[in-house]
C-alpha cells in the first residue's frame, strides 16, 4: 500500500469569493460520509494489463471506504488538521476487502483553472505548482496530467510510508484532468486496495503563492492576494436597495483600517441617505498599501398619486374600495410591491346635466348642421348628447326658412357679351347673385352663345422656286398678307399669313487629301453655304453631318463621297468627289527584280521596294551569297540594297539569293549583279 498527497488550486466557489483557486485542503479524497460516492474523485474499471492513456476513458464516482484493511491502512484522522478531512476511497464494483482482480485502473481528479494564478499564466511550467502527498495499496505506478506521464511511482499504505510528489504544470485554462495509476496484486484468494491523497501540510505550509503573508495551507485564496484572516481579497456588501426613509448596514470585510467616504473609520457603516447614494471604503492593508471599494444604496420610490376624476350629477365613483359621489378631495395609503409607501389622491368633481335651445332663420335652399346633423326644412328639432365634461346635455333647435328669388336671361352674340359690368367671350350659363328683402339670394342666370370673331395666324416659310396657297390666293414672295372671310354664323374671320421665301443654298465645295499608305487618314471638307448644314455620303454606307471628316484610308473607305448643304429647310445641289490610295498594293502583284546594276548610271541601282511594289507594308528583306552567307538585311526603315554588303563592301558579279518576309506572306528567289 502507498501514500499520496497532493495540493491543487481548483476553480471553486468558496465563502462567497467565486473562480478563485481553493484551499488545498478542500481537494483530499473521501470528503463525505462513509459507503456514499466521493463527489470530486471518479475511478476508471480495471485493466489486467499495461492500461492505455487515461484521457477517452470511461469514468465514474470513486466510494469513500475506510473499511478494507482495518488496523493495517493509516487512519485519515490521525493525520494533521487540516488535511485530517479525508478518506480511503476504491471503486464500487466489488468488496474490496477481498478483491480478487489483478492489473491497474486510474483514480481521477478533475480541475477547472483559471487563466493564471497570481498574475502568472497557468499554462508556463512552473508559475502554477501542486504538492502531493498520500498512501496507495498496492502501489502508484504512474502519474498522469492531461495525459501526460510524470513518471512518478511508489508509495505504500502505512504511517510513514507516503509518496510525497510535486507537479509543476503546465496546466491548461479550464479543465485539467489529474489521473494516479495504482497496480494491485491480489494475495491469496483476494487483497485489499485503496487510494487517500490529501494536501502535502509541510510543503504547503512553507509556500505562499500570493505573497500575502498567509501560508497556502491556511489560505482560502491562494492565488490571489488578500490581508483578510482567510488570505482572500477583500469583500464590500453589494449593492442593495431600500425605501426612502429606511437605513441599512454597508461591511467591509478584510485586515486593515478603514476611512469611509461619509468619514466614519469603522469596518462598517450605517447609511440612512435621501436619494441613491454611492460609497466608498478606502482601505488601508498592513503592508500600507491602499484599495478603494464601492456600494451603492438605491432609494426605491415612494409613490405619491394624484387621479382627477369627473362624474355627473347622480354617478358614483369607485376608488380605493370605496365609493364617492361628492365633490371633494379623497387620499388612500398603499403599499409598493417593494414594501414603500404609495399615497392615491382622488379629486373628484360632480358635473350638473344642462339644457339650450337655439333659434335659427336660414335662406330657401340652405341647410343648417346642428349637433351633426343638416336640416333644410322650418321646424323643431331636439338632441340629446353628452356636455364636454360627459354629462347628459339636451339641445332644441327652432328653424325658420326664408324664401329666395330667380330669373333667366338667354343671349347670342359674336366674340364678347358685357352684363353686370363684366366681359364674357366664352359660351356658357352664369349666374349673378344679390340679395332679396329677405336677406336671401335673389339668382340671375345668363345663357350665353358666344361666335367667335375668328383670327387665324400663319407663319410659314418656302424655299426659292415654291408658292403657298390659302382661300384661293397663292403667295411666293417674303412678305404679311390678309385674307378678310366672313364666318357661318355671320361673324369676322381674319387670315394673317407671314410668308418667308428662302433662297436655295449654293452647292458645297469639296476637297480631299490623298494618303500614301492604307491606315493613314483620309481628309474630306467642304465650304458650304453661311448658316447651312452639311451632310456626307460615301462608301460603305458611309454618313456624317461633321465638316471636316476623317476616315482610316482602306480599300473599303475609298472612292466617291457626296456632299449637300441646307439652310432654313431648303436644299443645295449635290457635289461629287473621288478619293484613292497613292500606294495601295502590297507584294503580291507584282515580282521580285532578277537583275541589279549598280554602276552609278542611276538606273536599276538599288532594290526600293516601296517603288517598285507600290506597297506601304512592313518587311524585312535577307540578301545571301551562294554560299548562304547573310550579306544585307533591308527593312522598310532602313537605306535599299545598293550591291554592296551591310558594312558598304561592293560585292562581285554573280548570282546572290534573297527571301522577303512580310506580313500575310514571303517571296524567295535568285538575282544577278551586273557592274
Amino acid at each position: 500500500m502507498k501514500k499520496l498527497l497532493f495540493l491543487f488550486f481548483l476553480v471553486l466557489t468558496i465563502n462567497g469569493y467565486s473562480q478563485l483557486f481553493p484551499n488545498p485542503a478542500t481537494l483530499s479524497t473521501g470528503q463525505g460520509a462513509i459507503g456514499t460516492f466521493d463527489p470530486i474523485w471518479l475511478v476508471s474499471p480495471w485493466y489486467t494489463s499495461s492500461p492505455p492513456n487515461p484521457i477517452g476513458l470511461t469514468y465514474t464516482p470513486a466510494l469513500i471506504n475506510n473499511n478494507c484493511a482495518p488496523g493495517s491502512w493509516v487512519d485519515p484522522a490521525s493525520l494533521p488538521a487540516p488535511v485530517n478531512n479525508g478518506n480511503w476511497i476504491t471503486g464500487n464494483e466489488a468488496d474490496c476487502a477481498n478483491n480478487t482482480a489483478d492489473g491497474y485502473r486510474y483514480f481521477r481528479l478533475t480541475l477547472d483553472l483559471p487563466p493564471d494564478c497570481n498574475g502568472s499564466s497557468v499554462a508556463v511550467n512552473g508559475n502554477y505548482i501542486l504538492y502531493l502527498s498520500g498512501y496507495v495499496d498496492n502501489g502508484i505506478t504512474d502519474v498522469f496530467v492531461n495525459g501526460t506521464s510524470l513518471g512518478i511511482s511508489g508509495g505504500s499504505y502505512s504511517a510513514g510510508a507516503q509518496l510525497n510528489m510535486t507537479l509543476p504544470g503546465p496546466w491548461v485554462p479550464g479543465i485539467n484532468y489529474v489521473d494516479i495509476q495504482i497496480y494491485n496484486i491480489p494475495n491469496g484468494s483476494g487483497n485489499p486496495y485503496g487510494l487517500l491523497l490529501v494536501a502535502n501540510s509541510t510543503a504547503t505550509a512553507n509556500t505562499d503563492t500570493d505573497g500575502d503573508g498567509i501560508s497556502d495551507i491556511n489560505d482560502l485564496c491562494p492565488c490571489e492576494a488578500g490581508f483578510a484572516n482567510n488570505g482572500c481579497p477583500p469583500t464590500i456588501t453589494p449593492d442593495t436597495q431600500i425605501c426612502l426613509g429606511e437605513s441599512t448596514t454597508i461591511e467591509v470585510v478584510t485586515a486593515g483600517t478603514f476611512l469611509w467616504s461619509t468619514g466614519e473609520t469603522t469596518g462598517s457603516i450605517v447609511v440612512t441617505p435621501n436619494v441613491t447614494t454611492t460609497y466608498t471604503c478606502t482601505i488601508t492593508y498592513p503592508n500600507s498599501t491602499q484599495e478603494n471599494l464601492s456600494s451603492t444604496v438605491t432609494i426605491l420610490p415612494s409613490y405619491n398619486t394624484t387621479i382627477s376624476q369627473l362624474i355627473c350629477e347622480g354617478e358614483t365613483y369607485l376608488f380605493a374600495g370605496n365609493t364617492y359621489n361628492q365633490t371633494g378631495n379623497y387620499s388612500v395609503i398603499n403599499q409598493t410591491v417593494n414594501g414603500c409607501d404609495s399615497i392615491s389622491n382622488l379629486n373628484l368633481t360632480v358635473n350638473p346635466i344642462y339644457t339650450e335651445t337655439v333659434n335659427q332663420s336660414i335662406c330657401q335652399g340652405e341647410t343648417v348642421n346642428f349637433e351633426g346633423t343638416s336640416y333644410s326644412t322650418a321646424g323643431t328639432y331636439q338632441v340629446t348628447l353628452n356636455s364636454s365634461q360627459g354629462c347628459d346635455s339636451v339641445r332644441i333647435l327652432n328653424l325658420t326658412v326664408l324664401n329666395t328669388s330667380s330669373s333667366t336671361l338667354n343671349v347670342v352674340e359674336c366674340g364678347q357679351y358685357s352684363w353686370n359690368s363684366q366681359n364674357y367671350t366664352t359660351s356658357g350659363s352664369y349666374t349673378f347673385t344679390t340679395l332679396n328683402n329677405n336677406g336671401c339670394d335673389s339668382v340671375a342666370q345668363l345663357n350665353l352663345t358666344i361666335h367667335p370673331n375668328n383670327q387665324v395666324i400663319i407663319d410659314t416659310a418656302l424655299c426659292q422656286g415654291e408658292s403657298y396657297t390659302n382661300s384661293g390666293m397663292t403667295f411666293n414672295q417674303t412678305g404679311n398678307y390678309t385674307i378678310a372671310l366672313q364666318t357661318i354664323n355671320g361673324c369676322d374671320s381674319t387670315i394673317s399669313i407671314n410668308l418667308i421665301v428662302y433662297p436655295i443654298p449654293v452647292a458645297p465645295i469639296l476637297t480631299a487629301n490623298q494618303p500614301e499608305c492604307p491606315g493613314e487618314e483620309l481628309q474630306l471638307s467642304a465650304i458650304t453655304a453661311l448658316n447651312s448644314e452639311l451632310f456626307w455620303q460615301g462608301p460603305a454606307n458611309f454618313y456624317s453631318s461633321n465638316n471636316p471628316i476623317s476616315v482610316l484610308a482602306s480599300n473599303s473607305t475609298i472612292g466617291s463621297y457626296l456632299a449637300f448643304s441646307i439652310a432654313n429647310g431648303c436644299v443645295s445641289d449635290t457635289s461629287f468627289i473621288s478619293t484613292s490610295i497613292l500606294n495601295p498594293d502590297d507584294f503580291e502583284g507584282r515580282d521580285f527584280p532578277n537583275v541589279l546594276t549598280p554602276n552609278n548610271d542611276f538606273i536599276n541601282e538599288n532594290f526600293n521596294l516601296h517603288e517598285i511594289f507600290q506597297s506601304c507594308l512592313a518587311y524585312e528583306l535577307r540578301i545571301f551569297n551562294r554560299w548562304g552567307y547573310i550579306v544585307y538585311f533591308q527593312t522598310n526603315e532602313t537605306d535599299p540594297f545598293e550591291g554592296k554588303t551591310q558594312d558598304g563592301l561592293e560585292l562581285t558579279e554573280g548570282v546572290y539569293f534573297y527571301k522577303l518576309n512580310y506580313e500575310g506572306g514571303q517571296k524567295n528567289g535568285f538575282f544577278h549583279i551586273l557592274r
